[in-house]
């Protein structure tokens, strides 16, 4: 069968973290790369390559997905479905055949058999790297037995990572070999360093989807977790997550430098891709913001990466990499410029909701217009995020020095 092409994509393609990307997004694992129908949108949508659904020699119980959902960020229920064996490499098999894209199988297992198992059995399957699960929560045991570590639980521990990433690397060298890790530790450093110094080319990094639990309704004072009896724990994924992901690249670039990075968790647009590659990754990956805003949301941001290079005359990311992180100070010796907002009184529409902030003493309404007492801005920023015209200026804004 011919694979699906993608005449109006982006002509963007690099290599990242052992493969050549003929788009410059990948499809984080999660449920949209949990079947072969999503793929091919995936492929039709330009995506570069895909990071297969979670799967175990076989999972540790049987689950479906449930989802309390706030606007841009999800709390996932940890019963979300992962795939058997025999399904994960049947979606492999299938999306090689059928899609243009690069596969990433996404797997964990417990002890060197299930991992040597697992890898030989994707790459028979045709995947083009294997991403090794050190990342998702809830998995610190299975029915392997009291005391395995799966996914993040494998992260608290540099030397267990270390070990699983020289063992398969060394059994299967001729494919690369990407762990995906998870900044849940204060040894987050010393795991990212423990990768390289196995062997590994490259990490995936994710920025920590916070363990949550969903509110409460308060006419039934149940969870408000759809079609299910009782509640448990689940990640928040989505924006709220990319100030931790930007913190993660930045940390994994400073403590192994070799290392190429994949970034994910809260990447929403092209410029939340160029903060990434600014801190130091080589590529990035999307899930949430597909499934708030749908599949055209990869050409969105695909075609703003590259409207953004040609106009810089860059490239690719590696013009913007590591510019932020040559910038990261310890907080005690910032040097602070000031910054006070202005109003532009022709955009004002007197709404007032940046003379409510609740710590800002700064702002009043004159005559249904915003004023600012300069001497009394602490550059915060809550007022221009607040205001709906868009009327509040500071200094990197080039309205600022207009008179207005």
């Amino acid at each position: 069968m011919s694979r699906p092409s993608c005449p109006d994509g982006p002509r963007l393609c690099w290599d990242a973290c052992g493969m050549k990307l003929h788009g410059p997004l990948t499809v984080a694992s999660g449920p949209l790369t949990s079947k072969l129908s999503l793929l091919k949108k995936a492929a039709e949508a330009c995506a570069g390559a895909a990071s297969l659904k979670l799967t175990f020699i076989t999972p540790p119980f049987h689950a479906e997905m449930r989802s309390f959902s706030v606007h841009d960020h999800v709390i996932l229920s940890p019963t979300e479905k992962r795939l058997a064996l025999h399904e994960g490499v049947e979606l492999c098999r299938s999306a090689k055949r059928e899609t243009a894209l690069a596969i990433w199988a996404n797997f964990t297992g417990a002890g060197a058999d299930e991992w040597f198992r697992l890898s030989e059995a994707f790459i028979d399957a045709g995947a083009d790297g294997l991403e090794l699960n050190f990342c998702c929560p809830n998995l610190d045991t299975s029915s392997s037995g009291p005391g395995v570590r799966h996914g993040a639980a494998i992260c608290t521990s540099p030397e267990l990572t270390a070990k699983i990433v020289r063992d398969v690397r060394r059994r299967f060298t001729q494919i690369p070999v990407m762990p995906k890790i998870v900044n849940n530790t204060h040894l987050f450093r010393d795991v990212a360093a423990a990768a390289a110094d196995a062997g590994a080319p490259a990490v995936h990094v994710v920025g920590q989807p916070v363990s949550g639990a969903p509110p409460v309704n308060p006419d039934t004072l149940k969870p408000l977790l759809p079609f299910a009896e009782g509640v448990s724990f689940g990640s928040t994924n989505g924006s709220v997550c990319l100030c931790n992901t930007l913190r993660s690249v930045a940390e994994v670039r400073s403590a192994a430098p070799a290392l190429q990075v994949m970034a994910s968790g809260g990447i929403t647009r092209w410029e939340d891709c160029v903060s990434a590659y600014a801190y130091g990754a080589d590529a990035a990956a999307v899930c949430s913001a597909v499934m708030w805003h749908g599949w055209e949301r990869l050409k969105i941001i695909s075609r703003g990466l590259e409207d953004y290079f040609r106009r810089k005359g860059m490239s690719g990311p590696e013009a913007v990499r590591d510019t932020a992180l040559k910038l990261l100070t310890p907080p005690s010796e910032l040097k602070l410029n000031p910054a006070r907002a202005r109003i532009d009184e022709n955009a004002c529409v007197g709404c007032g909701k940046c003379a409510k902030v609740g710590h800002c003493e700064a702002i009043t309404l004159v005559d249904r217009k915003a004023r600012v007492d300069e001497t009394a801005c602490i550059s915060c920023g809550v007022c221009r995020s607040l205001c709906p015209a868009d009327a509040i200026l500071y200094d990197d804004d080039p309205r600022y020095g207009s008179g207005k």
